[in-house]
C-alpha cells in the first residue's frame, strides 16, 4: 500500500510539472503596439540527419524552415512565447511547451519535432535580434521591430551561435 501511495504521488508530481503548457497568447484586450518578424527553423537537423529519431525524418522540411521570416503583429505585454504560440496556432502548426515552474517556460516541440529528437543535447532555443537571453521564452518581452528566431539546436545552442558562460 505504501508503495502505491509513493507511486501515485510521484506520478501526480510528474504530471503537475510537465503536463501543463505555458499559457496562451496575449490578452484579447491588449493594444496593438507594432510588429516584429518571426522565423522558426530546424536547419541544424539537416546536417545531423543520421542522429535524428527515425520516426521523425518525415517531419523535417527539405530546407529546414518551418515558418519563413515574416512580419507579425505584437500587442502590449507580448513575450517571445506569446507571439510564437499565437502564430503557430494561426498557422495550424502544433507546438507544445513545458512549464518549468517559477514562471519559466520552455518550448519542447514544434511541428512534431521535440527536444532530444536529434541528439541528447537537442532542443528548441530562441534569439531576439540575433542575441540569446538568459530569460525564459515567456519572460522575454518583444518590442516593435524585433526579430524573433525559434531554432532547433542539436548541440545546446552552439550550432546556432549561442555560447553559455561567456
Amino acid at each position: 500500500m505504501k508503495k502505491r501511495i509513493i507511486f501515485f504521488t510521484l506520478m501526480l508530481t510528474f504530471i503537475m510539472l510537465f503536463a501543463f503548457s505555458c499559457g496562451e497568447a496575449q490578452n484579447d484586450n491588449a493594444d496593438l503596439i507594432g510588429s516584429c518578424t518571426l522565423k522558426v527553423d530546424c536547419i541544424t537537423i539537416l546536417s545531423n540527419m543520421e542522429k535524428l529519431n527515425p520516426d521523425k525524418v518525415e517531419l523535417i522540411p527539405e530546407d529546414g524552415i518551418i515558418v519563413e521570416l515574416e512580419d507579425v503583429d505584437i500587442y502590449e505585454g507580448d513575450t517571445v512565447y506569446s507571439v510564437f504560440a499565437r502564430e503557430m496556432k494561426a498557422k495550424g502548426i502544433a507546438q507544445s511547451s513545458t512549464d518549468l515552474g517559477e514562471g519559466m517556460c520552455y518550448i519542447s516541440s514544434v511541428s512534431g519535432i521535440a527536444e532530444f529528437d536529434c541528439t541528447e543535447m537537442g532542443g528548441w532555443m530562441y534569439l531576439v535580434n540575433g542575441e540569446s537571453s538568459l530569460l525564459s521564452v515567456n519572460q522575454q518581452e518583444v518590442l516593435d521591430g524585433d526579430t524573433i528566431e525559434i531554432r532547433y539546436s542539436c548541440n545546446w545552442g552552439e550550432d546556432i551561435g549561442i555560447v553559455f558562460g561567456e
